[in-house]
């Protein structure tokens, strides 16, 4: 039984590594942030999703930013 609890343990260890791995906090931690639309919340992948004047928020790892799109670039 012990052996058994053990290895649920370990396994259980490993799942929170994993999941700790592409957590958002800790990809915000390394130095990244998350852009996300102002008005929807919707996390923005594409520059072409945003438009001159929109305004959208930047979560850092630290606090946030409220900013105001000047200009985009698109590939």
């Amino acid at each position: 039984m012990r052996q058994g609890l053990a290895s649920k343990q370990i396994y259980f260890k490993q799942q929170i590594r994993m999941l700790s791995a592409v957590s958002p906090l800790n990809t915000l931690e390394r130095g990244y942030s998350i852009a996300t639309d102002h008005e929807t919340g919707h996390v923005l992948s594409k520059s072409k999703s945003v438009v001159v004047g929109q305004q959208v928020n930047v979560k850092l790892q630290q606090g946030e930013l409220v900013c105001q799109v000047q200009e985009t670039k698109h590939d």
